[in-house]
């Protein structure tokens, strides 16, 4: 009777696993959501992620600017707000976001939770 018990159990925690993890999968298929860039725009200011820490970590821009999140780091990463989110960054994605208001966004890695950041929109 205690076999039957495990056995249950596990087939329970192996499909509460399946539905987290395709519950996080974009429409390609890969985990994270928004699918990153791999190009840079030219014209956006750079926030660059290494060392797992965001440099700069806080940063002024005007609203319409566009800032580039590069994740030069060797670990997924995320760039996470109340206002976007990146989804999970691999190692060599940017992730692009355009501020079209004013006001200050503070950001977070969902996955390295002392990383954090600031951005201050005039």
């Amino acid at each position: 009777m205690k076999t039957i018990w495990l056995v249950v159990v596990a087939i329970i925690a192996i499909v509460v696993v399946w539905l987290v993890v395709a519950s996080t999968r974009n429409e390609r298929g890969d985990l994270g959501s928004p699918t990153p860039t791999i190009e840079d725009t030219t014209t956006a200011s750079r926030v660059e992620m290494q060392n797992s820490t965001f440099s700069p970590s806080t940063l002024t821009v005007k609203v319409g600017d566009t800032i580039s999140f590069v994740n030069n780091d060797n670990t997924q990463h995320t760039v996470t707000s109340n206002s976007f989110n990146s989804g999970v960054l691999n190692p060599g994605t940017v992730f692009n976001y355009t501020f079209s208001e004013a006001g200050t966004f503070d950001f977070r890695c969902t996955i390295h939770p002392e990383m954090t950041g600031s951005i201050r929109v005039q």
